[in-house]
């Protein structure tokens, strides 16, 4: 009732006797005080707890908003593009301009090289929630819209260094408006990579979730009411982040095999054997398989690959896949002494697990069958993934081009002999064995690519025979080569390399030096520059091989002291320091050692008046093909009008002739060379450098350095009909006692570089060429040889020998590995305890693989983003294409609500 109207009433009542009126009025007012007053409490009472209770509706609508501001944030993040976000440890304001820092890892192996949402970029609504604004719970794509809202206040990520059994020992917390807060003990490279699939402690008995985390999100929820805020509330949860592989689903935090989802995941590709129907051997238990985690820490490997046909999914004993087995046999020549007894006894106490006994697992590392198809290597008749294509008429194309037409193929190593060397020259034939004389011996390749490289002073590989080098004892092996092999009949003959720099280095004509000029002859017989008649002349001839034209000097009569020459001349300019070189065959006939030994003088000159001696053909040859190397020619006679002469310094009598074929000249000195140089290798836009591949002989010790301070090298015995090492007893690789294959790389170029490449130091990506390759034949099928190529590195001492950061693919390679004398019941001093006492460290892609004896193998991470470069299809259905390891949040362990 209106209070208004009451005291109208009042004041409109009859009247009655005076006092009796006065004190009912008192009486009624008194009472209709009492109403009104009750009344306006009545309505005061009502009115607070009608907004008592909206009030509290409110919060409970902030709380929820919140609430779900969270699911929809870890929802979001947890979709396979997004779930670096559960880990990235980074700064909330950073993640809106981030690219590939917030990349997924995850890459799939099917040879399309994918990632999640297809670039593996966090969705923008995924990196969005970092700038704290308020989001409608209904359409998280709005902002500051929407009765419910929710922001996000800060992140917090946990986890624990390496093998910390405390998985919040290190904490990384961010708001919208700051950096990043560290917490806990100090880690470097990434925070996600503390969370992570590795064995903590070596033993290969981890499992998925060992190096968990956690990770805890902040979120403000808000209730708007008119474009005000009327209610908000704060809610915090902590969520558990378990890593995982990609592509594959999780269990457990202690589910061994991932759940209920069988198939293999993170495959990786550092050990593939098996190649063209290879086996994998192993008998005691005892080899090592380790590789260097992100961490710094020596861990198992994950798995190694065994290459099985397409429909197969085993490759074990069973299958004659790994050996020694059923099919076993004890020989001595194919370097199998023991397998049929070993296999007789394979269920020894020593030979491991079941999986182990059963060759489904070597040393306890599980073997994956894998139907891949590899690359090609590819060879100079076929086309293929890292086959180098030789500069035409270059020092490599050439040898390999003429050593197949010599009787008995100079491929497999026929002797040649020099006359006149320099002190740092190894041999002139660069398909050379390498054979060390002691563990003193040393040889060392070095990759130089100058600050700034010139025509002349260009990118180079340089060889050095001395145990200390200085920096005069390096001899360029990656030299342009200048040549005339008279094939074409005339004295005008150009057969060297057609990429020669600068271009005007060629053959002059003497008196010009503008123009490409012929041998100039001094016949003091026949018709000038006749070809065909004289004491100068082309001749056809079998002396140097197969039949060709050949320079030959001399006749049936005799001819005086310098009467008779040929010479011709040279574009030099610029080389007068580098020390250029002839390198020629030649076979001395009827020559005499008596009353003076027949002489034919090699000289040089500057200007056709003044010559200097580099070389002779003198008795020591005679009747006998041999392979000249000159002295340098001297800087004084090294110019733009080089002349080269070879002359008669002596009488010779009736009969006496020289042939000469195969001339060849090396600007910088380098009439040894067999290596090329390139600004892209293949599969790789870097640089690198590429030799014929040679043989190492380290079988009584010794050292080979490889240097790469200047870029990447690789090796090739690739060619199509290449047959060395094809036996056990004659391999391309050996290295025995003590013997070593280091690998080094200084900041700068050093005469003796001795830093080791660190196994922090990244790898290529798989099936990219690294920094030291070794690549085989993809050809298996030459006529009379098993079409294997034997690598052999062992050591019936103490000591095994060591290669160290190296690929090799050697499709139809065998490579064998001998420690101990193949000893079962012993190991190498500190095996089990130095984490470095490897004797291989790279990636290995053979088709036979026998370590025999203890070994421990160092194998690069390799589960890349470049398997699309390699691999032409992926795995089969029974394996997961994917690679990487990536994170999942589930399982709220704790959870904060208050309100503002």
């Amino acid at each position: 009732m209106n209070a208004r109207f009451l005291l109208h009433l009042l004041t409109t009542a009859p009247k009655r006797r005076q006092g009796q009126a006065g004190f009912s009025m008192m009486a009624g007012i008194l009472v209709l005080l009492a109403l009104v007053v009750g009344t306006v409490g009545l309505s005061s009472l009502v009115a607070s707890n009608l907004l008592g209770s909206r009030e509290q509706g409110s919060s409970s609508e902030a709380r929820s908003a919140a609430e779900a501001g969270i699911d929809e944030i870890i929802a979001t993040w947890n979709q396979p593009q997004n779930r670096k976000l559960l880990v990235s440890g980074q700064a909330m304001n950073t993640w809106a301009g981030s690219t590939t820092t917030l990349q997924s890892p995850c890459v799939t192996t099917d040879g399309t090289a994918t990632r999640p949402g297809g670039t593996g970029q966090p969705t923008t609504q995924a990196k969005s929630f970092g700038d704290g604004e308020f989001r409608d719970v209904e359409n998280p794509t709005k902002v500051n819209t929407g009765t419910r809202q929710f922001a996000l206040v800060r992140v917090v990520y946990s986890a624990g260094p390496a093998g910390n059994t405390n998985r919040r020992a290190i904490s990384v917390a961010s708001t919208k408006t700051g950096g990043v807060t560290t917490v806990g003990p100090s880690f470097t490279g990434n925070f996600s990579d503390l969370i992570n699939l590795d064995d903590p402690d070596g033993t290969g008995a981890a499992l998925p979730g060992s190096n968990g985390g956690f990770i805890t999100v902040e979120v403000q929820g808000r209730v708007m009411r008119g474009g005000t805020p009327v209610a908000t509330a704060t809610v915090t949860r902590e969520f558990e982040v378990l890593p995982k592989c990609c592509g594959a689903s999780f269990g457990s935090n202690a589910a061994a095999n991932l759940g209920s989802d069988k198939r293999a995941c993170g495959v990786e590709f550092g050990l593939i054997t098996g190649i063209n129907g290879g086996t994998h051997f192993s008998y005691w238990a005892n080899d090592r398989f380790t590789t260097v985690n992100k961490a710094n820490q020596v861990v198992n490997i994950t798995s190694m690959i065994g290459i099985v046909n397409k429909g197969e999914t085993t490759f074990d004993r069973a299958n004659w896949r790994v050996s020694p087995n059923s099919k076993s046999v004890n020989s001595t020549t194919l370097g199998t002494p023991s397998d049929a007894s070993w296999w007789a006894n394979i269920n020894c106490a020593q030979c491991g697990s079941a999986s182990d006994k059963l060759g489904r697992s070597i040393s306890g590392i599980p073997i994956i069958p894998g139907t891949i198809a590899l690359p090609t290597i590819g060879s100079e008749t076929t086309a293929g993934n890292y086959y180098y294509t030789w500069s035409a008429n270059g020092w490599a194309a050439a040898t390999i081009a003429s050593n197949y037409n010599i009787p008995n193929n100079a491929l497999t190593n026929t002797s040649t002999t020099t006359a006149t060397v320099a002190a740092n020259v190894f041999n002139p034939n660069p398909l050379m064995r390498l054979q060390s004389t002691g563990t003193t011996w040393r040889f060392t390749f070095r990759t130089n690519t100058p600050t700034t490289p010139t025509a002349v002073d260009r990118p180079r590989v340089e060889v050095c025979t001395l145990a200390t080098c200085t920096s005069t004892s390096w001899e360029n092996v990656s030299d342009d080569r200048i040549a005339d092999n008279f094939d074409a009949g005339t004295y005008s003959g150009n057969s060297g390399n057609t990429n020669v720099t600068p271009a005007t280095a060629q053959w002059l004509h003497p008196a010009t030096s503008t123009v490409l000029g012929p041998w100039v002859e001094v016949d003091p017989v026949g018709p000038s520059q006749d070809t065909t008649a004289g004491k100068v002349r082309i001749v056809t001839t079998t002396a140097f091989g197969a039949s060709s034209n050949a320079l030959r000097i001399g006749d049936g009569t005799k001819t005086t002291n310098n009467a008779m020459s040929v010479s011709r001349g040279i574009n030099l300019s610029g080389f007068e320091t580098s020390g250029p070189r002839l390198k020629f065959q030649a076979i001395a006939t009827g020559f005499d050692s008596t009353p003076v030994p027949e002489t034919i003088t090699v000289q040089a000159s500057s200007n056709g008046t003044t010559w200097a001696n580099i070389g002779t053909i003198t008795t020591a040859s005679a009747n006998t093909a041999r392979t000249y190397v000159t002295s340098p020619i001297p800087s004084a006679n090294v110019g733009a009008n080089t002349r080269i002469r070879f002359i008669n310094t002596t009488d010779l009598d009736a009969g006496d002739t020289v042939t000469i074929d195969n001339i060849q000249l090396a600007p910088r000195g380098g009439v040894n060379s067999f290596c090329e140089y390139t600004t892209t290798s293949p599969q790789t836009v870097l640089p690198g450098f590429h030799c014929i591949g040679t043989i190492f002989d380290l079988d009584s010790g010794g050292s080979v350095r490889m240097d790469t301070t200047g870029g990447p090298i690789s090796f090739y015995y690739s060619q199509t009909g290449d047959i060395r090492g094809s036996t056990f007893a004659d391999p391309l690789m050996s290295a025995d006692n003590n013997a070593t294959i280091q690998h080094f790389r200084c900041t700068t170029l050093s005469d003796n570089c001795t830093t080791p490449i660190p196994d922090s130091d990244p790898y290529s990506d798989v099936g990219v060429p690294d920094r030291l390759n070794f690549f085989g034949r993809d050809n298996g099928s030459l006529t009379g040889t098993p079409g294997q190529q034997f690598i052999t590195i062992g050591a019936a001492g103490s000591v095994t020998g060591k290669i160290s950061r190296a690929w090799f693919y050697f499709p139809w390679g065998n490579l064998r590995l001998i420690s101990e004398g193949c000893s079962t019941g012993v190991d190498p001093p500190g095996f089990a305890t130095d984490p470095n006492n490897w004797s291989i460290n790279g990636r290995i892609w053979v088709s036979s693989f026998r370590p025999c004896g203890a070994f421990h193998f160092r194998i690069p991470p390799s589960s890349s983003v470049g398997l699309s470069a390699a691999f032409s299809t992926g795995f089969n259905p029974d394996y997961v294409q994917w690679t990487g390891v990536d994170w999942v949040a589930r399982a709220v362990s704790s959870s904060r609500n208050y309100d503002d």
